[in-house]
């Protein structure tokens, strides 16, 4: 009689565990933009995150350029993507106002440039003036440097319509509108801290009043309290023969008798001249 030999079936020990291997490798070679977790969109969101906490509390207009910069230089980055690329030559309205913002941005950048370049100019006339001491001058300076400003809260204004979008069709691909709205947030914000630091946060300075001589210190007990009366003088007659501005110096007792003596006598010069007024 021949021996009979059972069947049996294997199967794997941990078969979820493979799959969850495979579909990691297969999410690592994948070089598209499945979900928000893909780097270029995470380091975008930061940026945006952080330009957006700057505009809340703005500081320093240094530290919003900065932030601006790095805002920037992410959203160059996520545009080199083909899905991003797909995304602005779909022709869609959404498109369109993308790069109409652009396009905004850049001209608003370029336009902030030149006028820094003036507002240098002027501060750097108004120096001059002020060494020079030339006031005609110096209100020219002064009355360009407010045209400047003027012109960059014109600036301002134009700039915050790059944030208006429209909401994006629902007939291109979800890859392609997921691309859309981060870089609808991205320019939204852009455009925002762009306003912010192209707003003059400072007004210009009015120009000198004219200068006084200064006035002369005045002498004797400080101006702060009651003035005290003014001390009246007295004054005598010119034919008296004494001083204006101050009594004839006191005569000895010996000095006296001999005037008192020849004013006695008779014919002596002194005895015709009038008498002193009494005191």
């Amino acid at each position: 009689m021949a021996p009979s030999f059972g069947r049996s079936i294997s199967f794997p020990l941990s078969p979820a565990r493979v799959s969850r291997a495979r579909a990691a490798a297969y999410h690592v070679r994948s070089v598209s933009l499945p979900c928000h977790s893909h780097p270029l969109l995470s380091h975008l969101a930061t940026h945006i995150s952080a330009v957006r906490a700057w505009i809340a509390a703005p500081s320093a207009p240094s530290t919003g350029l900065a932030r601006l910069d790095a805002l920037h230089a992410a959203l160059a980055e996520l545009l080199l993507l083909p899905e991003a690329r797909a995304a602005l030559e779909s022709g869609s309205n959404t498109a369109d106002c993308l790069l109409d913002s652009f396009l905004n941005l850049a001209d608003a950048h370029g336009a902030f440039q030149e006028l820094l370049l003036e507002l240098r100019a002027h501060s750097a006339e108004a120096q001059a003036a002020l060494r020079r001491r030339d006031d005609n001058r110096l209100a020219s300076a002064v009355r360009s440097l407010r045209r400047a400003e003027k012109d960059l809260a014109r600036l301002a204004a134009s700039v915050r319509v790059a944030a208006k979008f429209p909401t994006p069709s629902a007939s291109t691909s979800a890859a392609e509108v997921e691309v859309s709205v981060v870089l609808a947030e991205a320019v939204a914000t852009a455009a925002c801290a762009s306003a912010a630091v192209f707003s003059p946060s400072r007004p210009c300075p009015r120009p000198p009043p004219p200068r006084r001589p200064p006035r002369r210190p005045r002498s004797g007990p400080s101006s702060c309290g009651p003035r005290p009366p003014p001390t009246r003088t007295r004054r005598w007659p010119p034919w008296s023969g004494w001083r204006r501005s101050r009594r004839a110096p006191p005569r000895s007792r010996a000095a006296a008798t001999r005037c008192s003596a020849a004013s006695c006598t008779p014919g002596s010069p002194s005895s015709t001249s009038r008498p002193r007024p009494a005191a």
